[in-house]
C-alpha cells in the first residue's frame, strides 16, 4: 500500500514539472526560436539529468519500501509475459526500421512540405547531426525513465485507490496532459501513444517492451525532425547501431 511518502513524491513530481512547463520550456522555445547556439542540447542534457533524478528516487523510494520488484513491473511476472513481450518488441523494431528507410528516402519536395507540419514542434526537433545525438541519449532516458514513473510507480499508486481500470485511465490522461507543450495535437497523440503503453504494460506486467516502443517512438520523430529540418538523415538502418551520446 502506498505511504505518505509515495504520495508526497508524486505530488513533488508534479509540481516540479509544472513549473518546468511554465518557466523552463518558454526560455528553450524563445532561445531555440531565436538560434541561440546549443540551446537544444542543453535543454536535452537537462532534461536526461531531471529525469534520471526522478527514476532514482522513485527506485530508492521503492527500496527503502523494501516492496516487490514484480509490482512495479521492472521484473516480468509471468513467462507468458516474457514471450509476448519479445514479440511485440520484434514487431515494433521492424515496424521502426521501416519508418526510418521511409523517411530517409523522402525527396527534397517532400521535406519541403513535411516542415509546415512540423512547425509546432520544430523547436524540440533536433537540427543537426550533433543535437541528433543528444536527442537519442534523451530518447533512451525518456523511455526508461517516463515509463518506470508512469507505467510503473504511478499506474501502482494509483491502482491502489482507483483499481485498475479508472488508474490507467487517469494515467493516460496526464501523460496526455504533461505533454501539452507540443500543443492540442501533440497532447493528444501523447494520450494515445501512453494508452498503448499502458495496455501493454497491463497485458504483459512488464515495463520493458513499453520502454523499448517508447524509446522508438520518440527517436522516429527525431530522425523526421533531423532529416527535414535539418538536411541529411543520421545513417539508421537494421545492420547499424543508433548513435548514442556518450
Amino acid at each position: 500500500m502506498p505511504t505518505r511518502l509515495d504520495l508526497l513524491f508524486f505530488l513533488l513530481t508534479a509540481a516540479i514539472t509544472v513549473v518546468d512547463t511554465l518557466v523552463f520550456l518558454p526560455r528553450f522555445k524563445a532561445a531555440a526560436k531565436a538560434g541561440v547556439p546549443n540551446a537544444r542540447r542543453n535543454a536535452y542534457r537537462r532534461t536526461i539529468v531531471g529525469q534520471w533524478a526522478f527514476a532514482a528516487a522513485a527506485i530508492a523510494l521503492w527500496i527503502r519500501a523494501g516492496r516487490s520488484w514484480t509490482d512495479l513491473g521492472v521484473v516480468p511476472s509471468t513467462s507468458f509475459g516474457v514471450i509476448a513481450s519479445l514479440g511485440f518488441i520484434a514487431l515494433m523494431s521492424a515496424l521502426i526500421v521501416q519508418q526510418f528507410r521511409a523517411i530517409r528516402r523522402t525527396t527534397p519536395e517532400a521535406r519541403v512540405a513535411l516542415r509546415s507540419k512540423l512547425e509546432y514542434v520544430e523547436y524540440l526537433m533536433p537540427h543537426t547531426r550533433h543535437e541528433f545525438r543528444w536527442f537519442s541519449a534523451l530518447c533512451v532516458t525518456a523511455g526508461v525513465c517516463e515509463e518506470l514513473l508512469f507505467r510503473g510507480y504511478l499506474l501502482w499508486l494509483l491502482k491502489a485507490y482507483l483499481g485498475t481500470a479508472a488508474a490507467a485511465l487517469l494515467g493516460v490522461v496526464l501523460f496526455g496532459a504533461l505533454h501539452i507543450y507540443q500543443g492540442p495535437k501533440g497532447a493528444i497523440k501523447a494520450a494515445l501513444a501512453g494508452g498503448v503503453m499502458t495496455g501493454i504494460v497491463l497485458l504483459t506486467g512488464w515495463l520493458f517492451p513499453a520502454m523499448v516502443l517508447h524509446a522508438l517512438i520518440d527517436l522516429s520523430a527525431g530522425v523526421l525532425g533531423v532529416t527535414v529540418l535539418g538536411g541529411e538523415p543520421p545513417q539508421l538502418d537494421a545492420t547499424k547501431p543508433i548513435p548514442i551520446a556518450s
